[in-house]
């Protein structure tokens, strides 16, 4: 009698769990340990804690276990899950943290802007901007573990593909803008020649553009009205109540001075030769010396005093500007 309820009961089971759980290997990170990491033993913990609550009155149970494990099984609905409460507990060992895998740059990004989180295999990663990426974006594994409900597991990245895939790339396409005017402008130019004319539309068109106005136009001057703009009514220098008179900043210069000045130049006229006596005992000869060459030699470079005087003047000019 109990070997047939047994096996009514197996039925049962059989007909409620899914085949699913039956063929996920539930001992995987029990007997080999040394394959599996952090992420890889809590799946699996999980994966089996939610076999074992298939049974009704149960609620899994998964707690890090001793060492580098994981501690799983269920407990009855209102107990806290802990190791002392757990019933069929199995450890899940592993060998090296989820921050050890390596970075992910082939699954798909999101549309979402800013940072996204993916779940893979049991542990978290964050995203980041990654040209180098098939999709553009890039995954770090952090040292969390998860599930699904924590985040979504990612997807394989399709290469040329992503999110920003497929644009808009003919909104802007290949348009004659609004060329294609062959009009000579608009001609008559206000003012300043041809000025107008040139314009032919936005487009880079096949508009005969540049040239078909004539002359200066039909404007009067620049068009800045008549006159100067001041009030003609007014005198040339206007006095106003308090004007106190001042005296002019340069006074002439005294003749006095200009004449120290011209004398000092020597009237433009090269000086007559300098004679000297030379003498040596009895004997004395004279020695004259000629001016006559140095002022041939200066008027020959005038010119060139002259222009390396103005450059020095444009410098100058130019440094007090600045």
């Amino acid at each position: 009698m109990r070997s047939i309820v047994a096996l009514v009961l197996v039925a049962l089971l059989s007909s409620v769990i899914p085949r699913e759980a039956f063929a996920q290997d539930l001992s995987f990170c029990t007997q080999l340990a040394h394959k599996c990491d952090q992420g890889a033993a809590f799946a699996s913990a999980s994966a089996y804690a939610a076999f074992k609550t298939q049974a009704p009155n149960r609620q899994a149970c998964v707690v890090p276990g001793s060492g580098s494990s994981y501690l799983a099984g269920w407990t009855n609905p209102g107990n806290v899950c802990g190791t002392g409460n757990i019933a069929e507990g199995t450890y899940y060992q592993f060998v090296s943290p989820c921050s050890a895998r390596p970075y992910e740059s082939g699954w798909e990004g999101s549309s979402t802007p800013g940072i996204v989180n993916v779940c893979h295999n049991g542990c978290l990663y964050e995203s980041s901007l990654d040209p180098e990426a098939t999709s553009g974006v890039g995954y770090f594994p952090m040292p969390k573990v998860c599930t699904t409900n924590d985040a979504p597991e990612p997807k394989p990245a399709t290469p040329g593909g992503g999110d920003d895939g497929g644009g808009t790339g003919g909104e802007t396409g290949g348009g004659d803008g609004d060329g294609g005017g062959d009009g000579g402008g608009d001609g008559g130019g206000d003012g300043d020649g041809g000025g107008d004319g040139g314009g032919n539309g936005e487009g880079g068109g096949n508009g005969d553009g540049d040239g078909d106005g004539n002359s200066d136009g039909g404007g009067d001057g620049d068009g800045d009205g008549d006159g100067d703009g001041e009030n003609p009514s007014l005198p040339e220098n206007p006095t106003y109540p308090g004007d106190i008179p001042m005296p002019y900043a340069d006074p002439p210069i005294p003749s006095s001075y200009l004449g120290q000045w011209s004398s000092g130049l020597g009237g433009g006229s090269c000086p007559a030769a300098k004679v000297v006596t030379v003498g040596l005992g009895p004997v004395s000869t004279s020695v004259s010396f000629e001016f006559k060459p140095l002022c041939d030699f200066a008027l020959m470079i005038k010119g060139l005093v002259i222009a390396c005087a103005a450059i020095a003047a444009v410098y100058i000019v130019a440094g007090v500007r600045k």
